[in-house]
């Protein structure tokens, strides 16, 4: 495998911000020793064992809240409603973008229990020594349900199936201002650059997860299998002008090529946190 095939499958697998520095070590001899086809096996152990410390992180706090668990108190389960914050491991939308979700929980009965449920995530980065801003935005609304059919003690196995509707927004935004010369007298010029990437859609997620109750208390790790349905559309906003003039020249572009519409079937786990009062 060449230096080029490489860094192609770099960008396939979504290292692209790790190919300037592939292209650095390649062109500084740092990786005398190691081949470019190592230095690709590097790449993807480390993504790996980044998701893998994570969740590791996240089974020792459960493990250690069950034990704190056994000294306590039952649960309460009279405290109907409930508030809580989860964690996605993964996004139906974006890898770059996990986000959380804040809920509203209504606990009917030891075996019911309803949310209401809002993802959240952003992520915002400008360039350094650049004009260029880049952010993403993720957010929707969603409803679930899940039906306990095993307890012991603080333990409780539930299953059961969320539904949400999202919206995804990613934008560049570029802006400058720079002196052009000419032939008679030198002036200013600011141009403003908008891209945008919108994605909007369905996820149904049937999922079966392990929980513990201390109090008012719990804690959930589940494991879900979300169906998407998800829309895309692009297009870009330019507009420039001289300084010294009020009015703005404008020019709006669309890129059919980049609609799409995606039906996809995929893996998440998710760690969530709630109180009842």
């Amino acid at each position: 495998m060449d230096i080029n095939q490489t860094i192609e499958i770099l960008r396939l697998t979504k290292f692209g911000a790790k190919v300037p520095l592939h292209h650095q070590h390649i062109r500084d001899n740092n990786l005398k020793k190691v081949t470019t086809d190592g230095y690709l096996v590097l790449l993807t152990n480390h993504k790996k064992n980044n998701s893998m410390k994570k969740i590791t992180i996240f089974l020792l706090l459960f493990i250690v809240f069950a034990e704190y668990a056994k000294a306590e108190q039952l649960p309460d389960n009279n405290n109907k409603f409930g508030i809580g914050i989860s964690y996605d491991f993964n996004s139906v939308v974006t890898d770059s973008l996990k986000p959380i979700e804040l809920s509203l929980r209504y606990r009917l009965n030891n075996k019911h229990t309803f949310q209401i449920y809002t993802p959240l995530a952003l992520k915002k980065t400008s360039i350094h020594n650049s004009n260029e801003t880049r952010k993403k935005t993720f957010y929707g609304i969603g409803v679930g349900y899940d039906y306990t059919f095993y307890t012991y003690s603080h333990l409780n196995l539930f299953t059961g199936l969320d539904a949400d509707y999202g919206w995804y927004n990613n934008q560049w935004d570029f802006h400058r201002i720079y002196d052009v010369y000419d032939e008679e007298l030198p002036y200013k010029t600011e141009d403003i650059y908008l891209y945008w990437d919108k994605i909007k859609g369905m996820s149904i997620s049937p999922n079966i997860g392990i929980r513990f109750s201390i109090l008012k208390f719990t804690t959930e790790l589940k494991i879900s299998l979300p169906i998407t349905d998800l829309r895309k559309k692009s297009y870009s906003y330019f507009k420039t002008r001289s300084v010294h003039q009020q009015s703005w020249a404008t020019w709006e572009a669309f890129y059919p090529e980049k609609n799409t519409h995606d039906l996809t079937v995929q893996s998440n786990i998710k760690f969530n946190l709630s109180y009842y009062f």
